[in-house]
């Protein structure tokens, strides 16, 4: 479950223009042989770095911006950000009374998208879950989802199988949910971001670049 403790990041008021995830895997060298070519293996671990480019900070919004910036910044807090702008949220359904009528407005009932849980137990460093989905919209390869403020992305989907990349971080019991409608990681601010400046000129909007490194790896 995310933790209620930590911000999220305020997408209304410092929507970035452009974001970026790559993951930072640690590699492992082996001897330099005498002849051919260094053994270098890429673990299945890793934790991920997201850059967030061109978010606006303007008159109306400073105050509240150099709030956000105390906390994340001197005050060195952690804060969920979104691995990218275009995590799809699916669209609420419709259903209409047992004899298939609607209201007389025309309107239908609003029906939950319902979520994806763990049908199995998993543990750490595994690259394949077991996956119920009562989602009213299916899973596909690419899709990302959310595991305690981890994210992971589907590679791979063979019936309720979902092979998953990175490796997870922890164990997790059967029956956790998987958050998939608004997907986030637990990042903090990188050394270089932190010391960054707020400087803002009146008389036109300021561009802000961050980049962020996951927590807890």
């Amino acid at each position: 479950m995310r933790d209620p403790t930590v911000l999220v990041w305020p997408d209304s008021l410092f929507r970035p223009a452009g974001s970026s995830a790559t993951i930072d895997r640690p590699l492992f060298k082996g001897p330099k042989p005498l002849s051919g070519r260094e053994q270098i293996v890429a673990a299945d671990g890793g934790g991920w770095l997201i850059s967030y480019s061109g978010i606006p900070i303007y008159g109306s919004n400073f105050s509240t911006w150099r709030a956000l910036w105390i906390k994340i910044a001197a005050m060195g807090l952690p804060v969920y950000v979104a691995p990218d702008l275009i995590t799809a949220v699916p669209a609420a359904t419709s259903s209409t009374f047992s004899d298939l009528e609607s209201f007389s407005d025309s309107t239908d009932f609003a029906q939950s998208t319902g979520d994806c849980v763990l049908s199995a137990a998993a543990v750490r460093g595994t690259r394949t879950i077991s996956v119920t989905n009562s989602s009213s919209r299916a899973r596909s390869a690419g899709d990302w989802f959310e595991l305690d403020g981890r994210a992971h992305i589907i590679q791979e989907i063979n019936s309720t199988e979902w092979t998953i990349w990175p490796a997870l971080r922890s164990d997790y019991v059967s029956g956790t949910v998987l958050e998939i409608d608004d997907p986030r990681v637990k990042v903090y601010l990188t050394p270089d971001s932190k010391g960054a400046t707020m400087t803002h000129d009146t008389r036109q909007v300021a561009m802000m670049s961050l980049d962020f490194v996951e927590a807890g790896w």
